[in-house]
């Protein structure tokens, strides 16, 4: 009862971090989306594109191998905090000194190249608070976390709409995150300072570096998922199309990351504690995975139906041609979270390399797909988007299963119905709204966009998966007492 009470805490306050963090990009954002246009997004979108790829080299291994870790976990953390700050020093030397050509050759905007410079110490700061960040996830510490998320986040966002407001640009946003990242690294190390010291063992050092490997080469992979479309689009389209699809995909991003990326650490580091037991985890995977479903599907199909009147009512009409990069893209988004929790129970049994391996498997369709269709422009490029993910989601439920007997055919069935569920309901509302009432008003399509998601999901829960309906609100009203 401890134990899980301990564990619904840190799930509320991980919850309310993630919260705070994800939710102040993309207010931000959709208020610059007002004073820049697309074209000064892709300037941002390239720099960030990088900062991300090097973001790689300390979040994706060492954080993880120091959240995994049972014993010498003051050995571990010294030589993740040291190892992180040396790797983004080194990187910093390099896109310095690179700036110029990395931005003609690659990006085709000289611009990004001062960007890239001011994203160094960016880089800097985000390694040096990578472990400390670590180290309180391994103590389940999510309440601190939440007070460094919500400062930062909130200090980037009121700096960054400030400098908008007196004409700084785009360069405004660069200076929130720099503003950010570095109250951040102030925040952690005077909590964990106690804990650094000089004591170094070969052995822990080693054994991370050998676990991290497999979980980096996933981190690349997913990198090149996330972004090498992007770098595609940026290299033969250029900055103006690439702000309308970074534009796209960050609004599509933020509905699905709110819901989702809270449960994440807080699962990893449950997992990791029962398998550590000799638990079996493999009930919570069929769970996980269908309840991501059941959330997700009707979310990204109302969205996708919906677009046009959602883009037009939070942007206005300078992004009116994004609506359909955001309809493929909120797709794409909403049935890759299916699968988008199998890496944290990968690694919770010690086998990252299991996501590795799938991933690697697809990679080399996605490039021959990317370049055979980039040359009949955004749309058709964004639409085959959609469709690869649908190919990965198929190999990714395949490896699941096998490791963690998932029912697949079952959860096969329930994604078509799901899909066709919210299709048949999200669509009927749009076309009673649009040809009967009558009623032109972008508030109104989204009002009956929310509910339509509302009775899917009372279809489902009621009729479909009426257990999973009853086992969460006793769940819930078991839990309220304590929180």
């Amino acid at each position: 009862m401890k134990q899980a009470k301990s564990l619904m805490i840190a799930t509320f306050w991980s919850y309310l971090g993630e919260l705070s963090a994800r939710l102040a990009p993309p207010i931000t954002t959709l208020l610059a989306s007002r004073f820049l246009v697309p074209a000064e997004f892709g300037t941002i979108a390239a720099a960030l594109m990088l900062s991300t790829f090097c973001q790689i080299f300390w979040e994706a291994g060492l954080n993880k191998a120091l959240v995994q870790r049972a014993s010498h976990l003051s050995e571990a953390f010294n030589f993740a905090f040291l190892f992180n700050i040396a790797t983004a020093c080194m990187l910093c030397i390099v896109i310095n000194s690179q700036a110029e050509i990395i931005a003609i050759s690659i990006f085709n905007d000289d611009k990004v190249s001062v960007v890239i410079n001011y994203m160094c110490i960016y880089i800097l700061f985000g390694a040096a608070s990578s472990a400390p960040i670590a180290l309180l996830q391994k103590a389940l510490n999510f309440r601190f976390l939440f007070f460094v998320r919500f400062t930062t986040a909130w200090t980037s966002m009121g700096l960054s709409v400030l400098l908008l407001s007196y004409d700084y640009g785009y360069m405004s946003l660069i200076y929130g995150l720099l503003a950010s990242n570095i109250i951040q690294f102030v925040l952690l190390f005077n909590r964990i300072r106690e804990n650094f010291t000089f004591e170094f063992d070969l052995k822990v050092s080693v054994q991370m570096l050998q676990y991290c490997s497999w979980v980096f080469l996933t981190a690349v992979l997913s990198w090149l998922f996330l972004w090498l479309d992007a770098l595609i689009i940026a290299k033969y389209l250029g900055p103006s199309d690439l702000g309308l699809y970074r534009m796209a995909s960050q609004i599509a991003m933020f509905g699905m990351i709110l819901i989702f990326m809270p449960i994440q650490p807080v699962l990893f580091a449950e997992l990791s504690a029962r398998n550590s037991r000799g638990e079996k985890i493999d009930y919570f995977g069929s769970r996980v995975i269908k309840l991501a479903a059941i959330v997700a599907i009707p979310l990204a199909v109302g969205l996708a139906i919906f677009s046009s009147e959602v883009l037009s009512l939070l942007l206005g009409d300078k992004w009116k041609n994004a609506d359909f990069i955001f309809s493929m893209l909120i797709l794409m988004h909403g049935f890759s979270w299916i699968v988008g929790f199998n890496g944290e129970f990968y690694r919770a049994i010690g086998k990252p390399k299991l996501e590795t391996i799938v991933n690697a498997g697809v990679i080399g369709l996605y490039l021959i797909t990317y370049f055979s269709i980039i040359a009949y422009g955004i749309e058709i490029f964004t639409a085959g988007r959609f469709l690869l993910s649908l190919i990965a989601l198929i190999f990714h439920l395949l490896l699941f299963s096998h490791y963690f007997n998932l029912n697949l055919a079952r959860n096969f069935w329930d994604i078509f119905l799901y899909t066709t569920i919210s299709t048949v309901i999200s669509g009927a509302s749009y076309v009673i709204i649009s040809k009967f009432v009558n009623l032109n008003i972008e508030i109104y399509f989204v009002i009956s966009m929310l509910m339509s998601m509302l009775l899917t999901y009372f279809i489902i829960f009621h009729f479909m998966e009426r257990h999973l309906f009853d086992f969460f609100r006793r769940k819930i009203l078991n839990k309220l007492n304590f929180l």
